[in-house]
């Protein structure tokens, strides 16, 4: 029964992935399987991604996934009778010379040194 819903939610997942979606899901479950992976061309050296290394580049790259209607899949999978606890990470990353961020922002980066100023661009 378990297998079948997992078989069910993975269809409709890759359903709605676009273009590209045999690499991407490829990919997605070398993900999976890959114990800490460091960065995507570790992911393409797995073998359940069966593709040369800048296929993972591509896949990526083309991949227009319709996600209003992935998250509607995902919400679906959130048992109803638990309260979900949501987690994001807001770590600030220092970007004072990027010129084509659109939306810096100013970030408190703490620092054990009493010169350094506490707040950066981020």
């Amino acid at each position: 029964m378990k297998l079948k819903r997992l078989r069910e939610f993975r269809q409709n997942v890759y359903n709605q992935m676009g273009t590209a979606k045999d690499a991407v899901f490829e990919l997605m479950d070398a993900a999976i399987l890959t114990l800490r992976p460091s960065c995507l061309a570790e992911l393409s050296l797995s073998s359940v991604f069966r593709r040369e290394w800048h296929s993972a580049y591509e896949a990526l790259s083309d991949c227009r996934p319709h996600w209003s209607n992935l998250l509607k899949l995902f919400i679906l999978e959130i048992p109803p009778i638990i309260q979900p606890i949501l987690v994001a990470d807001h770590s600030p990353y220092s970007l004072p010379d990027a010129v084509t961020l659109t939306e810096k922002t100013y970030e408190y980066q703490a620092s054990s040194v009493s010169v350094n100023r506490p707040v950066g661009v981020g």
